[in-house]
């Protein structure tokens, strides 16, 4: 053989031929279709516990988000309840110290004016005058508002986790 270029479309046509035939061998077309066997008992068991708990699930939640519900609800009720006696607290606080204040400017304008009719009726009162004749002025008992801090619950000795 002389002829190169027929030496090489000899040499490309068997190596054509040679990985045709190498993934014809490699498909096995002559082997049957494999017969589907029957699946494992413990995976179909496993896919119907995991069904069985997704279903499960999905109560547990309804029931979760229904009680939650409830919770939420009877949080709202529970925090405007805190909120209109906080509110209440505040006002009748505002009156104490309104009262106190009114007790107070009251006092002072009895003092002064006590201090003022001891002073006039010493300067008007003969130095031989009875004792008798000094008038006695009753002040009412003063008042002091305080604010205590809330009471402690006493801590308990016992160790049941029970309330």
């Amino acid at each position: 053989m002389r002829s190169h270029t027929l030496r090489l479309y000899l040499a490309t046509g068997t190596l054509l031929l040679f990985f045709v035939l190498w993934a014809v061998v490699a498909a096995r077309p002559w082997a049957a279709a494999p017969v589907k066997a029957a699946p494992d008992p413990r995976l179909v068991a496993l896919d119907r516990r995991r069904r069985r708990l997704a279903h499960e699930a999905a109560l547990v939640k309804l029931e979760v988000d229904a009680r939650w519900s409830v919770y939420a609800r009877r949080l709202r009720v529970r925090e405007a309840a805190v909120a209109a006696a906080r509110r209440a607290h505040a006002g009748r606080l505002a009156e104490a110290r309104a009262a106190a204040a009114r007790v107070a400017a009251a006092q002072a304008a009895q003092r002064s004016s006590a201090a003022a009719v001891a002073v006039t009726a010493s300067a008007q009162a003969p130095a031989s005058a009875p004792a008798s004749s000094a008038r006695v002025v009753t002040l009412p008992p003063q008042v002091r508002i305080v604010t205590l801090p809330p009471a402690a619950v006493p801590a308990t000795s016992s160790t049941s986790s029970r309330p």
